[in-house]
């Protein structure tokens, strides 16, 4: 389980630090301020930073 505070790895967007958690009828879902948040950015985005964090399934997720 990845709590708030810790230091996560995702394989697309990179690091980041979970900053909140939430269960879901599926499966839990983690906000993270990603070190790179350029990696998330979609190429019909305005801004590279306008996603500095969002929410991402924590199976996607790994500890640092």
């Amino acid at each position: 389980m990845i709590k708030p505070g810790t230091r996560v790895v995702h394989h697309a967007y990179g690091a980041g630090l979970a900053l909140d958690r939430k269960e879901t009828k599926t499966s839990p879902i983690i906000q993270v301020k990603w070190d790179n948040p350029e990696l998330g950015r979609f190429p019909e985005d305005k801004l590279p930073w306008e996603f500095e964090s969002f929410w991402t399934n924590e199976e996607d997720l790994r500890p640092e």
